[in-house]
């Protein structure tokens, strides 16, 4: 059994502080834990295609995921604490966060900052 990170923090850099703050505001106008995603599944049972769509609560696989501040103004991290206990598609979830932040109203660079079973503070982050 795999004892993956129980938080991940990334780092969200933008090109400017004007631009921090209006990827900041999409990000925050709805609660991360309370966004859905949905996942399409075809199977091909003796040859018949089906297709399923999955809904995927954020707050099932995390149990919060924080917008906090980073060194530079033009920057800041969101910082994901799994749940211990989460479904394999946790990773998945993850990513789709991570691209509604990339696909926003600015242009970001996206990095893994920390990766622990402890939650990231300022002397951890970066290392």
């Amino acid at each position: 059994m795999r004892n993956d990170p129980l938080y991940f923090s990334w780092l969200i850099q933008c090109e400017s502080e004007d631009d921090a703050r209006r990827v900041k505001q999409v990000i925050e106008a709805v609660p991360i834990v309370q966004r859905t995603f949905e996942d399409a599944v075809r199977t091909f049972p003796a040859g018949v295609e089906t297709r399923q769509t999955n809904k995927h609560f954020v707050g099932d696989y995390f149990a919060g995921v924080d917008v906090l501040p980073a060194s530079s103004p033009s920057s800041f991290r969101l910082v994901f604490q799994r749940k211990p206990d989460t479904g394999r598609y946790w990773k998945d979830v993850m990513m789709k966060v991570l691209r509604t932040v990339q696909d926003g109203p600015a242009k970001v660079r996206i990095a893994l900052d920390y990766r622990g079973d402890e939650r990231a503070s300022a002397t951890l982050v970066g290392k």
